[in-house]
Formats: structure tokens, C-alpha cells, sequence
């Protein structure tokens, strides 16, 4: 990806229109560092959590230009962006455990029985949202407006 397009379009007839088109890269280019900064900022090339802070980022953004759509499945792709931007956030919180039962005052009190099988449960549940991240993922060429 280049900053500065193809000669080709600074043509003495295409210089206008593409002066114009460079100040709108300019405006949103400055508009997405505003909106993506704190997720670069902890964004780790060695780590998954970055790359989830940025594709949740990216599907709430994209999804407020679905919300009025133009096309005939724009309700649908605005669903399908919350639900990739909900599931990405829900995996960086990682609270499955306590959603599956876990309380620090009553833990000691349990069986292992049942400290085991809790334990198990928040592993399933965070693997399906996984599971259901990727699906959802699958649909990336089809969020366009």
C-alpha cells in the first residue's frame, strides 16, 4: 500500500481531481489515527490481543456505515459487524470463568468435581466463540457499502 498513488494519475488532466482525492486520504488517513490510536499503541506483533483490539475496532466502524445502507443486505452486514466486534471484544476480556460459575469467596468450598468441570466449560466457551469468530470471518469480502 502507497502513500502516494501511481504516477500515472498526475497527468496534467487527472491533476485536479486527484489533488482532491489525495486531500480526502489526508482527512481520513489523520481521522483513523484519532480512532485506532489506543489500539495500535498496545498493538504486539507476538501477541493476539492487539490484532483483536484492531479488527473490533475496525468491524464498530465499519458497521456505523451499514447502519443507514445502501444496499439491500446493509442490516445484515451491520449484524454480522457487531457480532464479529462483540466476539473479538468478549475474547480480549477473557472473563469465561467467571461466566461459567467461578466465585472467589465460594471456590475453596466446591468439590474438585465441580472446580474441574467449571474450568472445562469456560475452555469450551471461549473455543466456540473462537469457532464462531472464524466463521464470521469468512464473510469479510462481503462487508462493503
Amino acid at each position: 500500500m502507497k502513500l502516494v498513488s501511481a504516477p500515472y494519475r498526475w497527468l496534467p488532466r487527472t491533476f485536479l481531481p486527484n489533488l482532491r482525492g489525495w486531500y480526502y486520504d489526508i482527512y481520513y488517513g489523520i481521522s483513523n489515527l484519532r480512532t485506532f490510536f489506543e489500539a495500535v499503541w498496545w498493538f504486539r506483533a507476538w501477541d493476539w490481543d492487539g490484532l483483536a483490539g484492531l479488527i473490533e475496532i475496525s468491524a464498530r466502524e465499519m458497521r456505523k456505515s451499514h447502519l443507514p445502507g445502501h444496499l439491500v443486505g446493509a442490516p445484515r452486514t451491520a449484524k454480522q459487524l457487531l457480532i464479529v466486534a462483540e466476539l473479538c471484544k468478549r475474547l480480549r476480556e477473557n472473563v469465561y470463568f467467571e461466566q461459567a460459575g467461578y466465585d472467589p469467596k465460594t471456590w475453596d468450598k466446591r468439590d474438585r468435581f465441580t472446580r474441574q468441570k467449571l474450568a472445562k466449560h469456560s475452555g469450551y466457551m471461549a473455543a466456540q466463540d473462537a469457532k464462531y469468530l472464524g466463521k464470521m470471518m469468512q464473510r469479510i469480502t462481503h462487508w462493503w457499502d
